[in-house]
């Protein structure tokens, strides 16, 4: 009996019990033939690899262990005996991997495409197919089609937005955004299903809130060169995935550095420090050694400009180690990165020849 035509591509349903049925089959297999090739854009197939074999140049065959289709480089008759991969390792210039997408269709800007051609295009690129469905009368223009995949693919484009307490990261017409400016930001803007890379160039505050999840619900202040990945579910909630500070060293152990060195009054005529520290997340380990070579006209205490910002007030203990051998404390204050170094009856703990040296942990921002 007929069974009429398949619902999605109409392949033909043939009663077997009429004859001739062969060209209802044959014209299904015509139509899956075309339906492949429209998807993979490969064409040329060999079918399955075989032995003892002549393969021209060009021809696509799939290897039946690893599923895999190669592409013939160079024309040759196939081993008489043996798997395909053994064939490729003894003939490393016979056979490449065959390219998804050969032969597939390039747009100009100034043409208007089809949603059918727009989603041929795309059933190239199979990660795409679950995200994009397009009205069969819809048509879209070259610039519409690349504002879409561009909420799709990553690229080196990189968007400049200018930070507010909106900030419509998931409007922005790149995967990569830059961030400028240093107003508290409260939001990302009401996007839904968004996943872009953030880049900060200034010192601003990120506020955790109700439709901003950061982590462990706590506010971030960024730094210059910070980055982030921010993602949006289906009700506009965004979330900070993972934050990278830029002056995090991975795997590079104590930093050694050197800081600025003044006085709460006067000047130093001859004066050098060595700053080490391990930072680990938000805890930074630091020693700090101060030269004295010649004192000058300084005076009151001494001040040291380090390389982060304290999150808390935080204090330092150390000694002088050349001459008096005082006992020193370093003060500094939540988000200020300047330490002030006094003895330990807040007298001035430098003069010429002296090493100031004190270490401690400090949280930063």
């Amino acid at each position: 009996m007929s069974g009429g035509v398949t619902t999605n591509y109409g392949l033909s349903k043939p009663d077997f019990n009429q004859k001739p049925w062969d060209g209802k089959v044959n014209g299904n297999w015509d139509l899956i033939d075309s339906i492949l090739y429209t998807i993979t854009q490969i064409p040329n197939i060999g079918g399955v690899w075989q032995n003892s074999t002549q393969y021209q140049a060009g021809k696509n065959v799939l290897d039946a262990q690893s599923l895999v289709f190669y592409q013939c480089v160079t024309s040759h008759v196939s081993a008489p005996s043996g798997l395909f991969a053994a064939d490729r390792a003894a003939n490393p210039t016979y056979w490449t991997v065959t390219s998804a997408g050969q032969g597939s269709v390039r747009y100009d800007q100034g043409q208007v495409l089809t949603s059918g051609q727009i989603q041929q295009a795309l059933n190239n690129l199979a990660a795409f197919q679950t995200f994009l469905r397009f009205d069969a009368a819809q048509s879209l223009s070259y610039n519409q089609i690349l504002q879409v995949l561009n909420t799709l693919l990553i690229d080196g484009t990189e968007s400049i937005l200018t930070a507010a307490a909106t900030t419509d990261v998931g409007n922005a017409g790149s995967q990569n955004v830059r961030i400028d400016g240093t107003t508290s930001i409260i939001s990302f803007g009401a996007r839904p299903n968004k996943y872009k890379l953030l880049r900060f160039t200034d010192v601003l505050t990120l506020v955790n809130s109700a439709s901003l999840i950061l982590p462990a619900g706590q506010n971030i202040q960024t730094r210059a060169g910070d980055t982030c990945i921010a993602t949006s579910d289906a009700n506009n909630n965004w979330y900070i995935r993972a934050y990278q500070r830029a002056d995090y060293n991975f795997g590079a152990g104590v930093v050694v550095t050197n800081s600025t060195i003044t006085a709460v009054t006067g000047t130093f005529t001859n004066v050098s420090s060595s700053v080490r520290y391990l930072r680990i997340g938000k805890l930074v380990w630091v020693s700090i050694s101060i030269f004295i070579t010649t004192n000058g006209s300084a005076a009151g205490g001494v001040i040291i400009a380090l390389p982060f910002l304290a999150a808390v007030q935080a204090k330092f203990v150390g000694r002088e180690v050349s001459t008096t051998g005082n006992e020193l404390v370093g003060s500094i204050s939540a988000n200020s990165g300047n330490m002030s170094i006094f003895t330990y009856n807040n007298t001035y703990p430098g003069g010429s020849g002296n090493t100031l040296e004190l270490a401690g942990i400090l949280e930063v921002v």
